[in-house]
């Protein structure tokens, strides 16, 4: 149980830290609406992030199950 909850600590405080994205989603909420601001101007930029992680994300748990797989397979 204190392996799952010093990987959900350290999962979030490396999550925590805004980044430039998330700056951009702020300036951009915040900006008045006449010059193209608002939630609805910043809600497409968090979601390609979110895609994006997603992406990347996906791509990495495919490659571990195929590396995996064949170094099992060449073991045998």
């Amino acid at each position: 149980m204190s392996v799952l909850v010093n990987g959900f600590v350290l999962g979030w405080s490396v999550a925590w830290p805004p980044g430039p994205v998330n700056a951009e989603m702020i300036r951009r909420g915040l900006m008045p609406k006449h010059r193209g601001g608002g939630f609805w101007s910043a809600w497409p930029i968090g979601l390609g992030a979110c895609t994006g992680d997603f992406m990347w994300a996906l791509s990495v748990s495919l490659a571990s199950k195929f590396a995996i797989h064949s170094a099992r397979s060449d073991g045998r």
